[in-house]
């Protein structure tokens, strides 16, 4: 049984004490701001310099301030991964990460993946835990015909893993986002290298779409969700997972990224049930012969 981690909020305080116990972290959260102070009072003519004093002093002290949580915080949430990993038999590397290995890997117009962890799913199946963000990239014009750009994130925490699934070249199963609604997969089907499969749970397809490759088995698809897999993924529409398989890799993902140890198991163990699923339906697929 794996052991209690530490949670981020318990290694953030740790981590500010640490950090403000230190003399040179007081001195410069004392000087720094009366240079600043300084520097900018004597800089800007006005007639109230104590006033610029005031107000620069004080803004390079809560700037210090702040930049002493983010450093916290970024420490604590590094520490809490690491030890959530060691204490699964998991270890800090990236393994075998494949960038860009799925559609979610690829998405938007920059991406980004941090806090590598890995260690094995079964006996002979070894993955890949991180955080990972893609951002799409948002342009405006104003009235007067300038230009600003705006980045919307898309926060992840992702399993990826090897795996064989003959027959499925390419699959994706998606939680339904707002207004994607199953009158428009005839339309994703003809307008794309994909098709959306209809499965026998109308309540699975109220949550989840499916898509697979144009040239994949309708055989293997439907031996991979037999009605007991069905009723799985339904269960974990709650935490909104979605996985993909492209090729040999399999990403499982949720949502956000997420520094709490039972998630954190909860989407090891998503990914186990996927992988052993993959391999149960790989043995029961007839042979061509």
């Amino acid at each position: 049984m794996p052991g209690p981690v530490e949670p981020v909020n318990q290694g953030r305080r740790e981590q500010l004490r640490a950090l403000t116990a230190n003399n040179w972290w007081r001195a410069a959260i004392v000087l720094v701001p009366i240079v600043a102070g300084a520097v900018a009072a004597a800089a800007v003519s006005g007639p109230n310099p104590v006033v610029v004093f005031m107000l620069v002093a004080a803004a390079a002290a809560l700037a210090g301030l702040i930049g002493t949580y983010v450093l916290a915080d970024r420490r604590a949430k590094s520490a809490f991964i690491e030890a959530w990993a060691r204490s699964r038999g998991w270890a800090k590397d990236t393994g075998s990460w494949l960038e860009e290995a799925t559609p979610l890997l690829r998405d938007g117009d920059r991406r980004e993946s941090s806090d590598y962890v890995s260690g094995p799913l079964t006996n002979d199946s070894q993955a890949v835990l991180c955080h990972y963000t893609y951002e799409v990239r948002h342009e405006n014009t104003s009235s007067n015909g300038g230009t600003t750009t705006n980045w919307e994130a898309f926060d992840f925490t992702v399993i990826e893993t090897s795996v064989n699934a003959p027959g499925i070249p390419s699959l994706s199963l998606h939680p339904r986002s707002f207004g994607d609604n199953r009158l428009f997969d005839r339309i994703d089907t003809t307008l794309t290298s994909n098709r959306v499969v209809q499965l026998e749970s109308s309540e699975l397809e109220h949550e989840y779409k499916l898509e697979v490759a144009d040239s994949a088995s309708d055989v293997a698809v439907r031996l991979l969700f037999e009605p007991a897999f069905m009723v799985w993924c339904l269960d974990q529409a709650a935490d909104q997972m979605l996985l993909e398989i492209e090729g040999e890799t399999l990403v499982v993902a949720i949502p956000d990224h997420s520094y709490d140890a039972a998630q954190l198991d909860g989407l090891v163990a998503k990914a186990t049930t996927v992988v052993t699923r993959l391999a149960d339906a790989r043995a029961t697929t007839p042979k061509v012969t």
